[in-house]
């Protein structure tokens, strides 16, 4: 290999290291029943110039499969499943829910560590992933990029929106800029 170009790579790595993904469940889709689930790009969140910018993305449920058991990826989920619970990683959703005995508490972040691992190690079907930015003070959101997935084809790109409007109540755009504004702004 070229010398010259070894050193690129080399310098170019060190400048901008690339960053994995970091998808966390931020809310279920329909009700008690989702047929979807909401995720954030944990890594992506950046406020620059009192606008903070972040990926969203809409996964089906019914794809979020676990591997079968006695497979080298059933031994790889259920170890990141395990080093979660150890480390006493809560699921930020979990908190929102309902009042709940200590064993349901327990039962439904498991059921979300499970579906970040799912997520982190690619099993599942996205059905639509968009870039959010958020003007905190004002209250107002855009949708910079839009892509929808199709179960049996490919993304397909959508118009953006071109302007910020107000955030709507209680929509996603909603619980990201009351979950991610306060810690963004210090």
């Amino acid at each position: 290999m070229n010398s010259r170009f070894s050193a690129a790579i080399l310098v170019l790595s060190i400048i901008e290291p690339a960053a994995a993904a970091d998808w966390r469940v931020l809310t279920t889709v329909r009700g008690d029943n989702p047929s979807q689930v909401a995720f954030i790009d944990e890594e992506s969140v950046l406020m620059k110039d009192g606008i903070m910018r972040v990926w969203i993305q809409y996964v089906d449920l019914a794809s979020l499969k676990v591997p079968k058991n006695d497979t080298p990826e059933a031994a790889t989920f259920e170890k990141a499943v395990s080093e979660k619970v150890k480390a006493g990683y809560i699921p930020e959703l979990v908190s929102t829910l309902p009042n709940s005995s200590n064993e349901q508490f327990a039962q439904r972040a498991a059921v979300l560590i499970e579906w970040e691992v799912l997520v982190a190690m690619s099993r599942y079907r996205t059905t639509l992933k968009y870039s959010l930015e958020i003007d905190c003070a004002r209250r107002l959101d855009r949708v910079t990029s839009l892509y929808s997935y199709k179960p049996d084809g490919p993304e397909q790109a959508l118009a953006p929106d071109k302007q910020f409007e107000p955030t709507v109540p209680d929509s996603i755009s909603d619980t990201v800029r009351k979950r991610y504004c306060p810690r963004m702004q210090h």
